[in-house]
């Protein structure tokens, strides 16, 4: 992959409905990396591993996926996001391990592209591809790719709010979970 897949209308619109529901109980515990000083908002009180609304939007998504990549693949992460004006975050990977992948799920009921919170991501080429947000679609990259959720602008006070999902092939997955044990024991 050497650019970004984009999925427009991803999910049936009661299963969106659904996962957007569960995008509840903010906290501003949130950062890129373990270390870093970009903190942001997180889910404070949904243990996002058992929440089987999220599983039936990962399943749904997984599916669309594996047409494209022709690939098995089964869930080995999930993080939720917010984000409101002026927050910064920084670029990050998610895995730094082949054959694992990210999708993006959009998942602010309405949203104006002129509020901003644009999806960036840099390929292993160097080159920069910026995905618009809008409700309901999504974006999928290889999960060693670097990107970032850019922020609300001036023109909203509304969070912008992520589901992401990772998938891994059924090969990888040694490899995933001896590089990172506390992150994808809880998914499997």
């Amino acid at each position: 992959m050497d650019k970004p897949f984009e999925i427009s209308n991803v999910l049936k619109y009661e299963t969106f409905c659904s996962v957007n529901s569960q995008m509840i109980d903010w906290a501003y515990i949130n950062k890129s990396y373990k270390d870093s000083d970009d903190i942001a908002w997180g889910q404070y009180n949904n243990e996002i591993s058992s929440n089987l609304v999220y599983y039936k939007a990962a399943t749904d998504i997984k599916y669309k996926i594996q047409k494209e990549l022709k690939k098995d693949l089964v869930v080995c992460k999930m993080h939720t996001n917010a984000q409101t004006f002026g927050k910064r975050s920084n670029f990050h990977k998610d895995f730094r391990v082949k054959d694992c992948w990210t999708f993006i799920l959009f998942t602010e009921l309405n949203w104006n592209t002129q509020w901003g919170g644009e999806f960036v991501c840099e390929n292993n080429d160097g080159k920069y591809f910026y995905t618009p947000y809008i409700p309901n679609s999504g974006v999928l990259i290889p999960s060693d790719w670097e990107h970032y959720g850019s922020s609300p602008n001036v023109h909203t006070g509304q969070l912008r709010t992520t589901l992401a999902i990772c998938y891994a092939t059924p090969d990888s997955l040694p490899t995933l979970i001896n590089k990172y044990p506390d992150i994808v024991n809880r998914f499997l």
